[in-house]
């Protein structure tokens, strides 16, 4: 039996988690970083924090302008998003299409010298990691207007053919109780009185998710009345 062992030398490795600051401090780390490694992750925990994509690129033009003085041209900085409850989703979306990575998660008992945001826990959301969902999730939705729903009320009330949609807001709480329910637009043909109608006779939802935690969140949902042409 051989004793002889294989080794793997990792030549440069990525750094998955790294805090270069800003100003003096990030010239030394970068320096210091680019000798280990090809590629980091770095941290959007500036005072203020890197919460849009603009104030992400003006951080990495910071940063590759280091880099150039320094002669470095063998590391890639990859930057990230400081998310909060006023991130929108179409930043996100900008966020990928500009090559930010995906934002990064806080672990471990490690000190870091970040911006701290007491979040509110019982405010209403509007954005959140996990919104709010029907019991059963789509399947359940549509099956549970199939039966619910009176689609033929707008007919039975004369609508023309076409599509009558309305938006219904109302709250739900970190229990799933369904309040406020309310039409935030009027089709007509008494399209917004049953859609109301539908949310507020339906079961309790399956609460939003904030931080794994139940919050009390406003959702928004459009229910659909189709009439057709004879």
């Amino acid at each position: 039996m051989s004793n002889s062992s294989t080794q793997i030398q990792l030549i440069q490795p990525d750094d998955w988690h790294l805090h270069i600051r800003d100003g003096d401090v990030m010239r030394d780390v970068l320096a210091d970083t680019a000798r280990q490694f090809a590629r980091a992750i770095i941290m959007p925990n500036l005072k203020p924090p890197v919460t849009t994509v603009d104030l992400a690129k003006a951080y990495q033009s910071r940063i590759e302008a280091n880099l150039k003085s320094l002669g470095i041209s063998s590391f890639t900085p990859l930057m990230t998003l400081y998310l909060t409850d006023n991130t929108s989703a179409e930043e996100v979306r900008k966020a990928k299409d500009e090559g930010i990575v995906a934002p990064p998660v806080e672990t471990g008992t490690g000190k870091v010298e970040a911006p701290k945001q007491e979040e509110d826990y019982d405010k209403v959301f509007t954005v959140v990691q996990i919104p709010a969902e029907f019991p059963g999730g789509l399947p359940a939705w549509t099956k549970y207007l199939e039966r619910n729903l009176n689609r033929d009320l707008p007919v039975n009330n004369g609508a023309p053919p076409g599509k009558y949609t309305v938006v219904v807001s109302f709250i739900v709480d970190k229990n799933g109780g369904i309040s406020e329910v309310q039409a935030e637009n009027d089709p007509g043909y008494g399209t917004k009185e049953e859609a109301v109608r539908v949310i507020k006779k339906g079961p309790s939802w399956k609460p939003a998710v904030q931080n794994g935690r139940n919050v009390i969140y406003r959702h928004k949902q459009s229910i659909t009345f189709q009439v057709s042409e004879e």
